[in-house]
């Protein structure tokens, strides 16, 4: 739950998938859009290193999707 964060400046989300390739960064948007309708995209944040980007459009059916499963400490992460 603590591995993303809300961007303040345009209502996307990100979320830290740094430690994966962007094949399988490309791989778990595939598994995100295909299981759960959300469409999402990988974005590089330098050299070989890349984050999931959920975009504004998509942000509230992502954050509607986990809400029920995030602890209340942490719901200051949703929209």
């Amino acid at each position: 739950m603590d591995d993303g964060h809300r961007r303040t400046d345009c209502r996307a989300l990100r979320i830290n998938t740094q430690g994966y390739s962007f094949g399988e960064n490309k791989l778990l948007c595939g598994v995100l859009e295909r299981n759960f309708g959300v469409e999402a995209r990988v974005h590089r944040v330098r050299d070989e290193m890349y984050v999931m980007y959920i975009p504004a459009a998509q942000a509230n059916v992502f954050c509607d999707l986990v809400r029920p499963y995030v602890l209340k400490c942490m719901k200051y992460k949703l929209l």
